[in-house]
C-alpha cells in the first residue's frame, strides 16, 4: 500500500532527517518528500511512502507525535 504522511512542524530542516529516519528504521521506502514553510516558524512536511501497512504507519505516527518540534502528524492511504 501507498501512504502519505503529513506533519506540521517547526520550520527547521533537521526535522526532515528525524522523520525520514523513522521510515529507514522500519525499512520503508520513501518515494517523495515535500517541505513547505508556512510562516517564519512553522512548516508542512508531506512524505509519500510505498510498500507500507497501517500497523507500521501507526508506529511511525506514534513516534513522530512524541517529537518535540512536531505540532501535528497524520497519515492517509493513497491507494486501495
Amino acid at each position: 500500500m501507498k501512504y502519505k504522511l503529513e506533519a506540521t512542524v517547526s520550520a527547521r530542516v533537521d526535522i526532515l532527517n528525524r522523520i525520514t529516519t523513522l521510515f529507514i528504521q522500519k525499512g520503508l521506502p520513501v518515494e517523495s518528500v515535500n517541505y513547505k514553510v508556512l510562516d517564519g516558524r512553522m512548516a508542512r512536511v508531506e512524505l509519500i511512502c510505498s510498500d507500507a501497512d497501517a500497523i507500521r504507519m501507526d508506529r511511525i505516527i506514534n513516534q513522530a507525535d512524541n517529537m518535540v518540534d512536531i505540532a501535528e502528524v497524520k497519515y492517509t492511504q493513497l491507494d486501495k
